[in-house]
């Protein structure tokens, strides 16, 4: 699977990934800590963006681009609106490109803000290719299902395998 995943990082254009609430609420400080940096080696020389479920100011304190992260839950209203607004300007500009969408963790919590639209972005671009890492509610709609993939893991152990 490593190698897979490693194939669509370098064929991608651009790179989304949604760090869910699987990983910022129920894995310790140093798990998070290792995920991260193991995503950040991944992502290197990329144009990605992250959108995180963090409730918390540690990715602030992380190896990523801080221009390439919103945290919508963390962030007071006024720049998160700015930085959400950034996240949806460089979103609508990966349409009709190879994207490759990596979700971590998501699930029913915030679904507003990385489930639904993950899959809605999966669904209108054609060119994309859609990971969903969950240890229980890992399905991927059946509308994007030749592009999709579903991976029930940990979705942290799963990060630091690849």
């Amino acid at each position: 699977m490593s190698s897979k995943i490693r194939e669509y990082l370098q064929q991608s254009d651009r790179i989304l990934i949604g760090i869910g609430e699987e990983i910022t609420a129920k894995s310790d400080q140093d798990t998070r800590k290792c995920v991260y940096e193991a995503l950040n080696n991944l992502l290197t020389g990329k144009n990605y963006y992250i959108v995180s479920l963090a409730e918390d100011d540690q990715m602030l304190h992380t190896p990523f681009d801080p221009a390439r992260i919103v945290t919508p839950l963390y962030t007071e209203e006024e720049k998160g609106e700015l930085y959400w607004n950034t996240y949806l300007q460089w979103l609508s500009q990966t349409l009709n490109h190879d994207l490759f969408i990596l979700e971590l963790g998501a699930g029913f919590q915030y679904p507003q803000i990385i489930r639904f639209p993950f899959e809605k972005t999966a669904y209108f671009n054609q060119k994309s290719h859609f990971i969903r890492v969950h240890s229980k509610l890992y399905q991927v709609p059946t509308q994007s299902a030749d592009r999709s993939e579903a991976i029930q893991a940990d979705p942290g152990e799963w990060v630091l395998r690849i």
